[in-house]
């Protein structure tokens, strides 16, 4: 669940931020904001898949908590907002069922014989994953959210070359 509020707190300890704000063009320099800000050890993020998986994984961060600020939405085409915003809403539900993912997959690789490493993600505990909006732009992400969480990824498609599209919507 998305925060709205007009005063960020930026603390240091035991957080780890990421600030969005209207200075970003384009996703590849979302996605770098991104890398940089949680010091991502590989850069693999050409599309919004790539994103969303790294995102939901993150176990190179120590802090305990991951903040993503918008200090202003960033500057991308509708279609591409859209879609940004209801990853980042998927991504926080992925945090949110975190426990029931790592049992699952705990189980898996029991069942299978597999052995758990013990720093594998699903012997760590959860971080707090936790997304901030302006006040001011409440109803426009949620606006998105309607229009886009439906039907984005039913709409994607990859090109020969492997590069994410949208049909149009």
């Amino acid at each position: 669940m998305f925060n709205y509020t007009n005063s960020f707190q930026i603390e240091a300890n035991h957080v780890k931020s990421v600030i969005i704000d209207q200075s970003i063009h384009g996703l590849s320099e979302l996605f770098e904001q991104y890398r940089v800000s949680l010091q991502i050890p590989y850069s693999t993020m050409t599309n919004f898949a790539a994103f969303r998986d790294v995102m939901t994984e993150l176990d190179w961060v120590t802090e305990e908590e991951i903040r993503i600020y918008h200090e202003s939405l960033p500057s991308l085409d509708e279609q591409s907002l859209g879609c940004y915003i209801d990853v980042l809403n998927l991504i926080d539900v992925e945090w949110g069922r975190y426990e029931e993912r790592a049992d699952i997959v705990r189980n898996y690789m029991r069942q299978s014989g597999i052995p758990i490493s013990p720093n594998a993600w699903i012997n760590k505990s959860p971080k707090t994953f936790n997304v901030f909006f302006k006040k001011e732009d409440d109803f426009f992400v949620k606006k998105m959210l309607k229009l886009y969480s439906e039907n984005y990824w039913n709409n994607i498609y990859y090109d020969e070359k492997g590069l994410e599209h949208l049909r149009n919507m």
